[in-house]
């Protein structure tokens, strides 16, 4: 099967009617315009990090993560030769566009603590850091702080984390998660 016909039967999207939001090194993310997923994202990555993240995502449904709706795996992607897997997420409008450049690099600032704190407890057993961070965290945005402590409680530690990856429900100013590196512990 082509990837066109895949993505058709297994979550009824045509390709025809999507628009290119961005890509990535791992992949790229589309908004799907018709069918029953409009108005939702449909990203195809290799990251098997993403994976594994959004399909706990989508069993747990964490307080402060977009919510998932279908996951395909679709196998050798044919343009690169890698393998492919189609995620179906709701859409968020991308923060950082709402963001003055002093407030993205103060929110980068905080995720980056966030990373090297997830690294220290992951590798080193030093769980204070994430303390430290998270509470710095609080104060720019109490929902993406309580998904981090979310994720710490499940053992799922961040390697990768900006300001670019959080999103807001329309017409909201609630942060949510939408696209971030995770492994488990």
């Amino acid at each position: 099967l082509s990837k066109e016909k895949l993505l058709h039967s297994k979550l009824s999207i045509d390709v025809r009617t999507v628009d290119v939001l961005g890509c990535g090194s791992n992949g790229c993310a589309y908004l799907i315009k018709s069918g029953p997923h409009a108005g939702r994202v449909l990203k195809v990555t290799s990251d098997p990090h993403e994976v594994d993240f959004v399909t706990w995502a989508m069993r747990t449904s964490p307080m402060g993560v977009v919510k998932v709706h279908e996951i395909v795996r679709l196998g050798k992607w044919p343009a690169r030769s890698i393998s492919g897997t189609a995620i179906v997420r709701d859409y968020l409008d991308p923060i950082v566009e709402r963001l003055t450049k002093a407030n993205k690099n103060k929110l980068d600032d905080a995720l980056n603590e966030v990373v090297g704190a997830s690294y220290a407890a992951r590798r080193l057993g030093v769980a204070s850091a994430m303390d430290d961070s998270i509470s710095k965290l609080k104060k720019m945005s109490p929902e993406l702080a309580a998904a981090v402590e979310d994720l710490r409680e499940r053992r799922l530690y961040i390697v990768d984390a900006h300001s670019s990856g959080i999103g807001a429900l329309p017409k909201s100013k609630k942060a949510l998660i939408y696209d971030i590196s995770i492994v488990r512990g």
